[in-house]
C-alpha cells in the first residue's frame, strides 16, 4: 500500500518534538527547499521525507549537510532495508525508519556548519514556532 510523505511528516514531527527539537515543514533555507529543518538552540538538523525515489532523497540530504548540523532521510519501516541502510551508512547522513514511531537505523556524522546558517535557522525557527 503506498503512504504519500504527508502521513510521514506528522510522525517524524512528533519525534522530534520528544528530542526537544523546535523545527518548521517545507521550508527554504538559501533557497534550498527541505522536508523538516529542526532546532534545539544549539544544533541543527534536516530531514528529507521518502516514499520513493530513495536516490535522491539520499542527494537531498547529502546536500544538506553544508547547512546543518545532523541530516537524515525518513523512509517507512517497509523501505529500511539492508541495502538502503548499507548505502546511508557509506554517506555522512542518518537514516530514519517511519511506522507508528520513529526508529534511528543510521546515525549521521556531526557536521560543522557555519555561524551565519546556524543563526539564520534558529530565527526563521524560532519566530515562526513563536507567533
Amino acid at each position: 500500500m503506498y503512504w504519500p510523505e504527508k502521513y510521514q511528516l506528522g510522525i517524524v514531527a512528533e519525534y522530534l518534538e520528544k528530542e526537544g527539537f523546535e523545527f518548521m515543514t517545507e521550508s527554504r533555507l538559501y533557497s534550498i527547499p527541505i522536508d523538516i529543518l529542526g532546532t534545539n538552540g544549539k544544533e541543527t538538523v534536516s530531514v528529507e521525507l521518502k516514499t520513493k525515489d530513495f536516490k535522491r532523497g539520499i542527494q537531498q540530504a547529502e546536500r544538506n549537510q553544508t547547512l546543518v548540523n545532523y541530516s537524515y532521510l525518513s523512509v517507512w519501516e517497509e523501505y529500511a532495508t539492508e541495502d538502503l541502510v548499507s548505502r546511508i551508512e557509506q554517506c555522512d547522513i542518518g537514516l530514519l525508519s517511519v511506522s507508528d514511531q520513529v526508529k534511528c537505523l543510521s546515525t549521521p556524522n556531526k557536521n560543522e556548519t557555519s555561524d551565519h546558517a546556524t543563526s539564520r535557522i534558529n530565527e526563521y525557527i524560532l519566530r515562526d514556532v513563536r507567533k
